[in-house]
């Protein structure tokens, strides 16, 4: 009687199961940005209708969509009608190890694009007596 032996099929099936397991959270990349500290940070009210992350990359992220130019960015904004009507701001949330320069070009394609207000969110500094 003739048997195919499935044992070391199914270990190695298990190890592949498992290196997939711990290699897949790692794929993934972070949408957060880690916010910089302030020692005079206000607290918004609300939530604003429209949020910007830019990632340590320079990526720019409005929802779960990635713009990687600051032109694909501003035809974005431009189309989108929400940001000359929306009466609250637009939230900024940008990497702590980003270059001012690549925020302020982000900061005046808002701009261009009409909004009114802009909000640069950081985190509040931790103060220890």
């Amino acid at each position: 009687m003739a048997a195919i032996n499935v044992t070391p099929m199914a270990d190695v099936i298990i190890t592949l199961l498992i290196i997939f397991m711990v290699m897949t959270p790692l794929l993934d990349h972070d949408d957060r940005v880690r916010l910089p500290r302030a020692g005079n940070a206000g607290v918004l009210g609300r939530e604003p209708g429209l949020v910007l992350r830019i990632r340590d990359d320079g990526s720019v992220l409005i929802g779960e969509r990635r713009f990687d130019t600051i032109g694909t960015l501003a035809l974005e904004l431009r189309d989108r009608q929400a940001i000359v009507s929306e009466p609250e701001p637009v939230r900024i949330e940008a990497d702590a190890s980003l270059d001012y320069s690549r925020v302020a070009q982000v900061l005046e394609t808002c701009r261009e694009a009409g909004a009114r207000e802009l909000v640069l969110v950081t985190r509040p500094r931790d103060f220890r007596p």
